[in-house]
């Protein structure tokens, strides 16, 4: 239990260190965009089965948003990568690392 709790204060931190040293455009972008960071977390997560360790927001150049969250899965032996289109909340791209 003890690690969902942390796992959850880790990815905050990260998202909120990505904001501050972040790009204006970054900021812009995700304030425009109809999906929440939570809400591309929670998505990641429901597709990775497991608990979600980073989070940021990228810009694009055409000015939409996209949110990239690191998943852990739940036995620990994959970490996967998933990029989420913060005005649809569909997942665009899926990369998967094994540990």
């Amino acid at each position: 239990m003890k690690y969902h709790v942390f796992a959850g204060a880790l990815v905050f931190v990260a998202a909120s260190l990505s904001a501050s040293a972040g790009d204006k455009k970054d900021a812009e972008a995700a304030s425009d965009s109809k999906i929440s960071l939570t809400e591309a977390i929670h998505t990641a997560e429901k597709a990775g089965m497991g608990k979600a360790v980073d989070a940021e927001v990228e810009g694009s150049k055409g000015g939409h948003a996209r949110y990239e969250v690191e998943v852990l899965s739940s036995d620990g032996k994959k970490l996967t990568e998933y990029t989420i289109n913060a005005n649809t909340g569909k997942v665009q791209e899926v990369i998967v690392t094994q540990r």
